[in-house]
């Protein structure tokens, strides 16, 4: 049975903003999902606003919001994690399918999918990434970071960048956003 939330009112049959909200089945919402607590879904969770939760967000299918995903801990999910914006956990953030967003797909700890695919970039601030392949667009870390790596770096043949000794997702990152490839893969795959 899907649960359907049309107003601030629906949401409050399944928890509070200061307790957290719990979603036995699949939901779908026309209205954000906003807590201090945790989101949580027997089925799948899909929304028109975002989802924001200081403690976590999980269902056992699939998590799609047409604005913001953020958690302060981690983000779970059986199926795919799609943002029409940005994904953020404090923590860890998996998928056993697809992670989709327009803009970053960050987290503190690991991330993980089959597929991880954004058109900004993707960041674990622990540099743990386990995917098969990563499509990213842009360069994480702001532009001053860039700027100030050595200039030699760029070769004279073009498309061409000399990054031996890089971590293989920041190597990534360069290829793609220099349009060397469509995306990339963890070493060994």
């Amino acid at each position: 049975m899907t649960i359907i939330i049309e107003s601030r009112d629906d949401l409050k049959k399944y928890g509070s903003v200061e307790e957290g909200y719990e979603f036995p089945d699949d939901v779908v919402s026309e209205v954000d999902i906003e807590t201090l607590e945790s989101i949580d879904a027997g089925g799948s969770i899909r929304t028109a606003g975002s989802l924001k939760a200081m403690l976590y967000i999980a269902a056992d299918n699939y998590i799609i919001a047409r604005r913001c995903i953020e958690s302060g801990e981690f983000i779970g999910a059986g199926g795919v994690i799609e943002s029409d914006q940005h994904i953020l956990a404090g923590g860890f953030l998996r998928s056993e399918s697809n992670i989709r967003a327009i803009g970053p797909i960050t987290a503190g700890g690991f991330i993980a999918a089959q597929v991880i695919q954004t058109q900004a970039y993707v960041l674990s601030y622990e540099f743990r990434i386990e995917a098969q392949e990563i499509w990213t667009k842009t360069l994480p870390f702001g532009r001053s970071f860039w700027d100030e790596m050595q200039p030699e770096i760029y070769l004279e043949r073009p498309r061409t960048v000399l990054m031996d000794g890089w971590h293989w997702i920041l190597k990534g990152h360069m290829e793609c956003f220099l349009g060397m490839k469509e995306f990339f893969q963890p070493p060994g795959q």
